[in-house]
């Protein structure tokens, strides 16, 4: 499958079985605690036809390290997606992080989806689970 893509292409997984394309910053920016930063990529891209969404999530060194992550938990590109992918930005930890041009940022990893069909009802079929979540299964 190829994906269209102008300007620039995102970075290729760094291993044969890594799912990730690294995302780089187009300009030097200030990521500041409990603020959002929209950083540019500088990638256009045309997703239409795919059957892919893709899937805008934290780098996990620039966490561990420095508290920065994809703002809202994670992007989501949707297949009718057209346009430059932006990512945005935060800071869990005090202090200014500095992001530099060039600076890999954030990955991408594209999925396959389904749009399911919904039905009313007004009753379940009984599962082990039930309508136990949070924790219900033992973990404490």
């Amino acid at each position: 499958m190829i994906i269209p893509y102008i300007d620039r292409c995102p970075d290729m997984p760094a291993t044969e079985e890594s799912a990730g394309y690294d995302l780089r910053s187009m300009h030097d920016a200030e990521v500041h605690p409990d603020r959002i930063t929209t950083i540019r990529t500088g990638i256009r891209i045309n997703m239409s036809g795919t059957g892919l969404v893709g899937l805008i999530s934290s780098r996990s060194g620039l966490y561990n390290k420095h508290g920065i992550r994809v703002g809202q938990g994670h992007g989501t590109l949707d297949a009718d997606f057209q346009g430059e992918i932006l990512v945005l930005l935060t800071k869990d930890t005090p202090g200014i992080f500095r992001v530099g041009e060039g600076d890999r940022i954030a990955q991408l990893v594209f999925l396959p989806f389904a749009r399911p069909s919904f039905a009313a009802t007004e009753t379940f079929a009984r599962t082990e689970r039930g309508e136990g979540g949070l924790g219900h299964t033992g973990i404490k």
